[in-house]
């Protein structure tokens, strides 16, 4: 068994400073618990596999090796997960299709065709040509129609100012939001946020809407998730 140590923030530090690795060759199938996840990256998707043996603090984290491969197939395309700090990925396209990941083994029986149901970001769009919105209004945004489950997500980051003056805030809903389109209206956007009569020149307000997927796993391994979340943006100016 290997120890592998990792350059984290000063934060995380207090709580890890440590990450326990061992090869996957050494362990069987039926004791290893899969997190396989999919985000989005621009126009791209990346796709992660974690492999773990133990239970919370004292999991060990398992390494592709002895012949033992992640390969992940989308739209046609197949992929080799390369072996990162703990985890494996490999990045494809963004789009429709099944994304199906196969854990092949040399020495223990394989966990295939764990598989997800993904569409692609889509569009995120407002209904004004401008981008430019009053304070008391409200923005209509439409997106393109998902597959998957009705699990979405609409977040805000709102940006005033510029250098050391600069103030974001962030906001969040899942409320009202249809199939395919969502009202926001921007009083309650700005809520809890800066005062906007002190930005003469108004704040920039990047809208995205994340949707969740959910998969199916190897009945083969111990335990795990198959999960992915897909996002699109869109950013609107906002006067006084």
């Amino acid at each position: 068994m290997k120890k592998l140590l990792l350059v984290l923030p000063a934060f995380l530090l207090v709580a890890c400073d440590e990450i326990s690795t061992a090869d996957s060759d050494e362990v069987k199938t039926s004791g290893i618990d899969a997190l396989y996840e999919v985000s989005t990256e621009g126009d791209s998707f990346v796709v992660t596999a974690t492999l773990t043996i133990g239970d919370g603090d004292e999991s060990t984290y398992l390494m592709t090796s002895g012949g033992d491969q992640l390969i992940a197939t989308f739209n046609g395309e197949s992929k080799t997960l390369g072996r990162e700090a703990f985890w494996h990925e490999a990045e494809f396209s963004a789009g429709s299709g099944e994304l199906i990941i196969d854990f092949e083994r040399s020495e223990f029986v394989s966990a295939m065709d764990s598989s997800i149901d993904l569409s692609g970001p889509g569009s995120l769009n407002s209904d004004s040509n401008s981008y430019t919105y009053q304070s008391n209004e409200t923005v209509e945004l439409s997106y393109t129609s998902q597959i998957g489950t009705d699990d979405k997500l609409l977040s805000w980051d709102i940006s005033c100012g510029s250098g050391d003056s600069l103030i974001s805030r962030y906001g969040s809903t899942s409320d009202g939001l249809g199939a395919s389109s969502a009202s926001v209206a921007l009083s309650e956007v700005f809520a809890q946020g800066p005062q906007l009569l002190d930005y003469p020149s108004g704040c920039d307000v990047a809208f995205t809407l994340t949707k969740d997927f959910t998969g199916s796993l190897s009945s083969e391994f111990n335990g795990g998730e198959f999960n992915a979340s897909v996002d699109a943006t869109t950013s609107v100016v906002v006067m006084p």
